[in-house]
C-alpha cells in the first residue's frame, strides 16, 4: 500500500534550526493538497521560543511494507 504526508519544514528566521513535523496522511495526495487549499496554515510561527520560516510539502508514494 502507498500513501501521501503532508509535512512542515520550519527553519529558524536568524538560526540553524530546523523543525520537521507530519501534519497529515492519507492514501490520497489529492485530498492533501486540497486541505493545503482550503486552509490557512501559518507562514511564521513559533517552535518554543524559536522564530521560524514555515514552508509546506507533500511527500508522495511512501511504500508501506507489510510482514
Amino acid at each position: 500500500m502507498k500513501f501521501s504526508v503532508l509535512v512542515s519544514i520550519a527553519r529558524q528566521v536568524e538560526g540553524e534550526y530546523v523543525f520537521v513535523k507530519a501534519i497529515k496522511a492519507d492514501k490520497s495526495s489529492d485530498k492533501l493538497f486540497r486541505y493545503l487549499r482550503e486552509n490557512e496554515l501559518p507562514a511564521v510561527d513559533k517552535i518554543g521560543t524559536v522564530e521560524c520560516v514555515i514552508e509546506y510539502g507533500i511527500l508522495e508514494d511512501i511504500e508501506v511494507e507489510d510482514e
